[in-house]
């Protein structure tokens, strides 16, 4: 099962991510066996034990010897190795967060997309400690955090929030883990009898575009983060929803606004608010009829998108808060996603196993295309560099759909 997805544009990630290098693991532990041979040596001098060990086995002799365990680590690196592992400028790539309860796996996959889109395949995987809930890709190529320029920050349920180097693939540890509680953690291993909390669970991220060091996290325990990326430590935070903040998300095009909504919890009812976090004051905020699903801003930064539980899709303006720009009950259960094209095309998905395709140009959105996934959509994203191309993750899988044609 698929549930979340993020695309990485094309060029943007190393074209050879670095692999481990077993070279030089292979000569850290013979640097190991050799500083204990000495000391095994200094043992045998100062205790006599030489005499009881004149008949040394030659096979013995031969295992503990460079030679004798098959590897040669003057070895160049195979190239077909070397071009398993390339990711072309011209390759897009899909960040999909997969679990299956019944066999306790929990990842994220990165599946490489060629320029045709005929060929698709995953590159590689990293393990995650529970259900991946959110994923969202940190272009920082012009302030990398430590030399390191593409990142993912992936949410899990009942967990902090992990960074990481996906312009590497032998890291098994995050590049930094987000905890509130505890501080960042920076390259750890996870403890392996990690407690579930659930007030620790992420439940919206929002990467600032435009001030690329600041990251703002909405969290089950009602609190709003904003974390300094420089410094890895949390700048500010806001308390002002009653309940779990499902959205958190900053516009595209002014980097000071962000909305942020939250469940009706003990209550209170669903709430949605447009915030100036720099000069720190609400820009307007409402009541919803239904717990929020999905968060989207529109391109220019004035119009956004909401997807609810009882299946409706709102888009509202910024510049007039006070209805909807329009509403539709785009599906018969819950809307789970939606996700922006352009020239008013969007797509929705559903837990009626729908994602349909709208066209919004005219005013009011009419379908274009509706398929049948055969079972809950829980995630979709437009490829940026591919037109038309839908990826659509949920309980059926990963599927890749020409939307538009």
């Amino acid at each position: 099962m698929y549930s979340t997805t993020c695309w990485i544009p094309k060029a943007h990630l190393s074209n050879y991510p670095i692999i481990p290098n077993f070279e030089q693991l292979y000569n850290e532990e013979v640097q190991k066996d050799e500083n204990q041979a000495m000391e095994e040596d200094e043992i045998v001098k100062k205790y006599g034990l030489s005499n009881y060990d004149d008949d040394e086995d030659d096979y013995a002799k031969y295992a503990l010897t460079k030679q004798g365990d098959g590897f040669d680590p003057d070895m160049e690196e195979d190239d077909s190795e070397v071009e398993e592992n390339l990711i072309a400028d011209t390759d897009s790539v899909l960040i999909a967060g997969m679990f299956d309860n019944v066999e306790v796996d929990y990842r994220l996959e990165f599946i490489v997309m060629e320029q045709s889109a005929d060929n698709k395949y995953i590159h590689h995987d990293i393990l995650m400690p529970n259900i991946p809930l959110t994923t969202s890709y940190l272009d920082m190529g012009s302030c990398p955090i430590n030399g390191i320029k593409n990142i993912v920050a992936v949410s899990c349920l009942g967990k902090p929030l992990e960074l990481w180097n996906i312009d590497s693939l032998e890291d098994t540890t995050p590049l930094v883990v987000l905890d509130p509680t505890n501080g960042a953690i920076i390259n750890q291993a996870r403890e392996i009898n990690d407690k579930f909390d659930d007030n620790a669970t992420v439940l919206s991220v929002g990467w600032n575009s435009l001030q690329k060091n600041i990251l703002a996290t909405g969290s089950a325990d009602h609190i709003i983060r904003f974390w300094d990326l420089a410094s890895m430590k949390v700048a500010h935070q806001l308390s002002h929803h009653q309940g779990k903040v499902q959205v958190c998300s900053w516009n595209p095009v002014d980097g000071s606004v962000l909305a942020t909504g939250s469940f009706g919890e003990n209550g209170s009812q669903a709430a949605m608010y447009l915030l100036d976090a720099r000069q720190q004051k609400t820009l307007g905020n409402w009541f919803c009829q239904c717990d929020m699903n999905d968060f989207v801003w529109n391109n220019d930064g004035r119009l956004f998108m909401i997807t609810f539980e009882d299946g409706r899709v709102e888009l509202r303006d910024m510049r007039n808060l006070n209805n909807p720009v329009w509403e539709l009950a785009a599906h018969e259960r819950v809307c789970t996603c939606a996700s922006i094209y352009n020239n008013g095309i969007f797509a929705t998905g559903g837990e009626d196993k729908y994602v349909k395709i709208w066209d919004a140009k005219g005013g009011k959105p009419y379908v274009l295309k509706q398929i049948d996934c055969k079972g809950d959509v829980l995630a979709c994203s437009w490829c940026p560099d591919i037109n038309g191309m839908l990826a659509v993750g949920g309980e059926f899988g990963l599927k890749f759909f020409s939307a538009l044609r």
